[in-house]
Formats: C-alpha cells, structure tokens, sequence
C-alpha cells in the first residue's frame, strides 16, 4: 500500500514560547492512500464550493470554526477521510512545559554533572516528573530567564538561569544534581551555542523541531503497520523548510536497530518514508486537511483546557472522538503538564470515550 502524507501546523510562533495568546503549537499528518486521493480531493472541493464564501479561495480552518455551516462541511470532509481509511496522527506540545523540559534535558545531563546520574537522559518517566515539578515551581519570571538563556547562550545567562532554578528548587534529590552543574557550565553553554549557531536565531528550541521528528516517527510506524509506504507533502512555512528538510534527512538516513527502538523509541524512516516535499494548499488542495485536523484538534483541546464545557459543538464532539481514537492507535503524542492532561482524560469520560 502507498499513502501520500499532508501536513500542517497550528499555533505556531517559531520561538515565542511564552506567549499567552499561544501557549499550545500543534502539528497534524493526514495519510491518505493513493487511490483514494482523487475521491477525497473531489469531497473537499464539493463541501469547499458548498460552504464558501464568494471571496473565499480555500478553507482556512480558524475561520472556518465560527461557523455552523462550515464547521459541518469540516466533519464531512474529516468523515470521509475515516471513511477511506485515511490515517489521522498529531503532536500537541505546551510551550511552557517544553521550557521545564529543557531545564532537565539541559542542567540534570550527567554528561555535564559532578553528579553523573543519568537517569534523565533514560527514563522517561523521570523526566517527566522533574519536568512537572519545575513547571511547578518556577514563576512566570523564572521561567523567562530560563528560556532566554536557552535562546541565546553565554555563561552569564546559563549562570543566572541555573541560579534562579537552584534558588526556587526544595527537591534535595534535584538540588543535588542541579548544583553538580555548576563545574561544568561553560561547556555546557558551548555545546548549546554551537547546536543553535548554524539555526536561525531561538529557532533551534521552537516546538516546531520536537513535533516533527516525532511526527514523522508515528507517520513511519504507521506504514510499518501498514506494510505501506508514503510521501509526505509539508505545507510551506519560511522559517522552517530547510529545518524540516535536514530533520528529514536525518531519520531517512539513520540506522535504529530494531532492539534500541524501546529505548529511543524511534526507528528509521527511509524503508517507510520515501520523499519530504514542501508545497501549497493552491498546487495541492488535500493539505488543507491537515489543516483542518490541526486547527481543528487545537481550537476544541483549548475549550476542554479552558474549562468552557458549555461552548462544546456537535463537531467539538467529533474532533474529541478522533483524537481518542488517534490515542489508542499511539498517533497522537502529547508534551504537556498534568493539568492539562487531566482535562483531557476528563473530556473523553465526559463523551464516554474511555
């Protein structure tokens, strides 16, 4: 079997991890396979030209949610894609919870440690504890410095950054590794300043890196399942083409043996994925599925986080139900506190989806 793979984003702001306006970035693939291609294109243009505007060129999800008739013209295209067999797989990531997981990746390293406890760089679990904790712990301000430090690295920020994470933390375990660090700061601050000097200026820790790889790994796995292989046509986005052509490149071309898959949790693309192209929604219309996956899954998962329960639509319901269904297929992969994780637990019993 062969699919072609359509995808796009949602919240994006390349490096702008604290704004509020924007606190989520989602990106959503939409595998469809190939001699299904032209029926779906022939749906989506049958429901476009039904809901559409008259100056209206393409769906444009985020407006398209305001209203009744188009957010039905929206499910049916979606319907049809489950219909057709179509595979839906997303990654949704809090920018603020990435920033408490930078803090462990980068101060609790062993390989930067007089502590060489490498217990953060193995379990996953411990990491995302240590991540909860200080998204906890670290205020608004902290958690600035933080990242600010990780956006442009010299010994004085890293130094700072680490003071103010050491002076907020209580944990004696973390205390102990964190102050470890110190010796090795220099090296480390290095180390991040020659990763990020060949990357456009903060992008280098923008989501939008995290989100694809894994993306791309749950889009692979699934072909494996699959006994399939697919093209992944990427919707156009400046800042990030060469990003994602080079992260491309990288798991095509890396050899995973198959008993570190558990480990790493990752595993080669190039037997699965074929080609990475950028295009446009104008030259290939199919990509503005994903973008209705994406837009759509960020717009109802911000009324579940928000609480606003008595705003839920039928098609806030189906968009629910989807991302359920991509949970327990593994294609929906989330990097988020707690909290939000719970509202989401809570919205599928809400629907009775467990």
């Amino acid at each position: 079997m062969e699919y072609k793979t359509f995808i796009d984003e949602s919240g994006h702001t390349g490096d702008a991890l604290l704004n509020n306006e924007q606190k989520f970035f989602i990106l959503s693939a939409v595998s469809i396979p190939l001699n299904k291609i032209d029926e779906c294109t022939n749906v989506l243009k049958a429901c476009f030209n039904a809901a559409k505007e008259s100056q209206e060129a393409e769906i444009k999800a985020t407006t398209w949610h305001k209203s009744h008739k188009k957010r039905q013209a929206m499910q049916t295209i979606l319907h049809n894609l489950v219909f057709t067999e179509a595979k839906f797989a997303s990654v949704i990531i809090e920018k603020r919870y990435m920033i408490s997981g930078l803090i462990v990746d980068n101060f609790m390293d062993g390989a930067y440690n007089d502590t060489e406890d490498y217990t953060w760089c193995n379990n996953p679990d411990e990491q995302k504890l240590a991540a909860q904790y200080f998204y906890n712990t670290l205020n608004e301000e902290n958690i600035g410095i933080v990242f600010n430090a990780l956006r442009s690295p010299n010994y004085d920020s890293f130094k700072k950054a680490l003071d103010v994470v050491v002076s907020s933390t209580k944990n004696e375990r973390y205390k102990r590794i964190l102050n470890g660090t110190y010796n090795h700061l220099a090296e480390l601050c290095e180390d991040d300043a020659n990763a990020i000097k060949n990357a456009e200026k903060g992008v280098f820790i923008s989501p939008n890196y995290t989100s694809f790889a894994t993306l791309g790994n749950m889009v692979a796995k699934q072909c494996r399942r699959d006994s399939a292989s697919t093209k992944i046509l990427f919707d156009h986005c400046n800042q990030f083409d060469t990003a994602y052509e080079h992260i491309f490149q990288i798991f095509k071309n890396a050899k995973i043996p198959y008993e570190l898959e558990h480990i790493t949790r990752l595993i080669s693309w190039g037997n699965y994925i074929k080609e990475f192209n950028i295009a446009n929604s104008k030259s290939e219309p199919l990509l503005q599925t994903a973008d209705i996956l994406a837009t759509s899954s960020l717009k109802t998962l911000s009324k579940v986080f928000n609480g606003n329960y008595d705003k839920w639509n039928e098609y806030d319901n189906f968009i629910l139900k989807l991302i359920s269904n991509m949970l327990t297929t593994e294609n929906f992969w989330y990097v988020m506190s707690e909290k939000y994780i719970n509202s989401m637990i809570d919205s599928f019993k809400r629907l009775d989806l467990n």
